[in-house]
């Protein structure tokens, strides 16, 4: 009997990107965060660096079945982008606020501290972006598509 394969596939590719944002990023996805807002999380992430470019992938199968928890709770209350994009806004607010404030001349485990607050927050803020468009792109396009087939009208 063959054990249930999971497949990765490409969802993004960066030339000459620092490292650390994008690690950051990369964990947004299998965070607590991301199963709060989506109400499940990817089972891993992988990211590879050859010759300066990064690129980024997911499970297939994450994607789908995020994409679908998204759109179902799109189809429960449209108003949930809304939600979303003002989220984000106060999330942005949040994080800028807090590295504005920093002061960097204080002990190395006052700084240790700084970086893991700036973390949680980054990630806070990263679920609402870029996963969003990542496992909404291929959910929602479908649908569209299928809506304007019944419509009569091609994108």
């Amino acid at each position: 009997m063959q054990k249930n394969k999971k497949n990765f596939i490409s969802t993004a590719k960066r030339p000459k990107i620092p490292i650390w944002p994008i690690v950051f990023s990369m964990e947004a996805f299998t965070s607590d965060p991301m199963k709060k807002i989506f109400g499940d999380k990817c089972d891993k992430v992988l990211m590879t660096i050859q010759n300066g470019t990064c690129e980024y992938f997911l499970y297939k199968e994450d994607i789908a079945r995020l994409g679908k928890l998204l759109l179902n709770k799109i189809e429960k209350n449209p108003q949930t982008t809304k939600k979303y994009i003002k989220m984000l806004l106060s999330r942005g607010d949040n994080i800028l606020s807090f590295a504005k404030n920093i002061n960097t001349s204080v002990s190395d485990k006052i700084i240790s501290q700084h970086l893991k607050t700036y973390d949680r927050l980054y990630k806070e803020l990263i679920v609402l972006g870029w996963p969003l468009a990542v496992i909404g792109e291929e959910i929602l396009t479908k649908e569209i598509k299928k809506i304007s087939r019944t419509k009569n009208r091609k994108f």
